[in-house]
């Protein structure tokens, strides 16, 4: 388990861990299919009270979250150690895959070609970017928005 400086766990993966597909059932977008496999998209609204928008952060640390499940997954399933269970039965780790790969794809949507960056937010779908914001450095993206000294990863 994925742990930050100080040793403690990541409250995104220990959420995930406890209930992988919470967020998806509220907040998630599966473009214009009812499931994963179907879909061309996967993306994650702002809030429940702002469902048309989506941020880049947001829909990049899910996919964190989701990636760090699969990497626990396979650690355990290889015989790590561990305190206690990884990922609850039911999880389906190709269904978090597919969110994975698929949530990469709305975020190519997002990429601005003109500032060489990622805008920040858009609608529900990647097809109306808001471009009044600086689109952000790849690198500062790739982390979710947040400076270095935000992260929380180890």
């Amino acid at each position: 388990m994925r742990a930050n400086s100080s040793g403690t766990r990541l409250p995104c993966v220990q959420r995930r861990r406890r209930e992988p597909d919470a967020d998806a059932r509220k907040l998630g977008i599966l473009g214009d299919a009812f499931t994963c496999p179907d879909a061309r998209l996967v993306a994650y609204r702002r809030s429940t009270a702002e469902p048309d928008l989506v941020d880049q952060w947001y829909v990049t640390s899910q996919l964190w979250a989701d990636a760090e499940l699969l990497s626990a997954a396979k650690r355990t399933m290889a015989g790590a150690p561990t305190e206690d269970p990884i990922v609850p039965a039911e999880w389906s780790s190709q269904d978090t895959r597919c969110h994975v790969d698929k949530g990469f794809t709305f975020l190519d949507r997002l990429w601005d070609f003109n500032g060489a960056g990622y805008f920040p937010r858009s609608n529900a779908v990647g097809t109306k970017v808001d471009d009044g914001a600086p689109a952000l450095h790849p690198c500062r993206a790739a982390r979710g928005g947040l400076p270095a000294s935000e992260r929380s990863v180890g």
